[in-house]
């Protein structure tokens, strides 16, 4: 039985939306303490069972995402701005 993690190889946004089809093939591309922190270990995720945990943990996993993409959305807002403010047209 495989049992790959890597956030780094699988964007976490495809990591979710491929899980279903992955856990089939017994991989994982998701941190699997995430898992563990919902009190599940690989083969019960291989398996399928239980529902409720998996569940939450995938949410967990969409979260962490969110959070990263809005921590990326604040960063990309101040590098505009300091372009903006080098900018020649910026202060005209």
């Amino acid at each position: 039985m495989l049992l790959a993690i890597s956030v780094l190889r699988k964007p976490m946004c495809g990591a979710l939306y491929s899980f279903e089809y992955d856990r089939r093939r017994a991989q994982i591309f998701l941190p699997i303490n995430v898992f563990a922190a919902f009190g599940l270990k690989d083969n019960d995720v291989f398996a399928g069972k239980p529902e409720d945990e998996i569940c939450q943990a995938l949410s967990s996993c969409a979260e962490h995402a969110r959070d990263h993409l809005d921590k990326a959305n604040v960063a990309i807002k101040a590098c505009r701005a300091r372009q903006n403010q080098h900018s020649v047209f910026g202060r005209l």
